[in-house]
């Protein structure tokens, strides 16, 4: 499957700098053929969903079923930035939250595989236990959306995930008086991974082997 690696190598081979403003309505024009499908896979029958999505996205609802006359439509349509693409798509994303028969799984690898596409355009989607959230990147990534990728499978360790997540907010304030509770809460967090693995209630000092 042809992805950003293959373009970004094409145009090493022909030594081509690509046009910012070609590579942006590149990039639109992708995304907006994905919603396109995922409309008519998702939306298009389901007034409830169309409905929904007028809400979270804060565009008319006129009950039509066309992708074409559609609030998503509108957005993307009238997208003049990266940042304006990303939130039409975060509004779907939302609104599929929670749908049975894997839509919101579905939706995020359709959208993932346009950021893919498009490697001039930085963009991640980051997998997290509420759903997804479409960060931007950069020379040097968000730290925390690298970070909250790794909350997906914490989940099923609740006793492990609260004082992490409660870390992470602790460092996503950065205030410098807080950087003790931060600490503690990552000792809390490993503490009941140990724990859980190892399936007994030692504390962390005293997870060694029996000489």
């Amino acid at each position: 499957m042809v992805d950003g690696s293959a373009i970004q190598e094409f145009r090493a081979h022909w030594s081509h700098d690509p046009n910012p403003t070609q590579d942006f309505a590149r990039f639109r024009a992708r995304v907006f053929e994905v919603a396109r499908q995922l409309w008519g896979d998702y939306f298009r029958d389901s007034s409830s969903l169309r409905e929904r999505f007028a809400v979270i996205s804060g565009t008319p609802y006129s009950g039509y079923q066309q992708y074409e006359q559609s609030g998503l439509c509108s957005l993307l349509q009238s997208a003049c930035t990266v940042y304006e693409v990303a939130e039409a798509a975060q509004f779907l994303l939302w609104t599929v939250q929670g749908q049975a028969y894997g839509a919101h799984d579905h939706c995020c690898k359709e959208l993932q595989q346009a950021f893919d596409l498009s490697p001039g355009i930085l963009l991640r989607l980051v997998r997290h236990t509420g759903g997804a959230t479409i960060y931007p990147g950069g020379a040097k990534l968000l730290d925390e959306a690298v970070v909250e990728s790794n909350l997906v499978w914490l989940a099923r360790y609740p006793e492990v995930l609260k004082p992490f997540q409660e870390a992470l907010r602790l460092y996503m304030a950065k205030d410098s008086n807080k950087y003790r509770g931060m600490l503690d809460n990552l000792r809390v967090s490993m503490e009941q991974m140990v724990r859980a693995v190892l399936k007994n209630q030692k504390s962390l000092e005293n997870q060694r082997k029996s000489s």
